[in-house]
C-alpha cells in the first residue's frame, strides 16, 4: 500500500500538538516536510525526523512533492497560503477557522473550482455524538437558526479516537 506524502505548514500549536500525532499514527501517512517561519522551533520539532524542512512555504512547494498539505498557520494567512497551495495542485487541509471572512472562504472556493484541487477545513469534533445530536435538533426544527456555538472541554482527549 502506498503512503500519502504529507507536508505540514505552521508549527505553533495545532500543527505539532494535533496534526503531527495524527499523521504519525496513520498507517498510510508519511510526513515529507515541515515548514515554519520560526527556524529554531522548526529545527526542534524536526529533530529526529527524516523530513525536509523549510522556512519558506513557496520554496517547499517547489522542492517537494505532496499528496496533501496540512495548513496550520494563523487564520489571517489561510487565504494567501491556501490559494498558493491549491494553485500548485496540492490538496490542502486548513486548520479552523478556515478564513477571516465569508468573502475569503468564497475566494478559496473559487480557487478550488478553478484549479479542481480539493480543500477542506478541520472538523475534528463534527462526528461526536453530542455534536451530531445538536445538528439533528437544528435540522429537525427543534432549535431555530444557530447564531453562535461555544464548546468547553474540561478533560484531555485523544483526537485519534472517533468517539464511537
Amino acid at each position: 500500500m502506498r503512503s500519502f506524502r504529507i507536508g505540514l505548514i505552521g508549527l505553533g500549536n495545532a500543527g505539532p500538538n494535533r496534526h503531527l500525532p495524527a499523521i504519525d499514527t496513520h498507517p498510510r501517512a508519511s510526513l515529507s516536510a515541515l515548514c515554519d517561519v520560526d527556524e529554531p522551533r522548526l529545527r526542534t520539532i524536526a529533530s529526529g525526523r527524516d523530513v525536509d524542512t523549510y522556512t519558506d512555504y513557496t520554496r517547499m512547494l517547489k522542492k517537494s512533492e505532496f499528496d496533501a498539505i496540512h495548513l496550520c498557520t494563523p487564520p489571517q494567512t489561510h487565504l494567501e497560503l491556501g490559494k498558493t497551495i491549491m494553485e500548485a495542485g496540492v490538496p490542502v487541509l486548513i486548520e479552523k477557522p478556515i478564513a477571516m471572512s465569508s468573502e475569503e472562504v468564497e475566494e478559496l472556493i473559487r480557487v478550488r473550482d478553478e484549479t479542481e484541487t480539493p480543500v477542506t477545513v478541520v472538523h475534528n469534533r463534527l462526528f461526536l455524538p453530542y455534536v451530531q445530536r445538536a445538528i439533528h435538533r437544528v435540522e429537525s426544527g427543534e432549535i431555530g437558526d444557530v447564531v453562535s456555538v461555544t464548546m468547553v472541554f474540561s478533560n484531555e482527549d485523544d483526537l485519534t479516537e472517533t468517539g464511537r
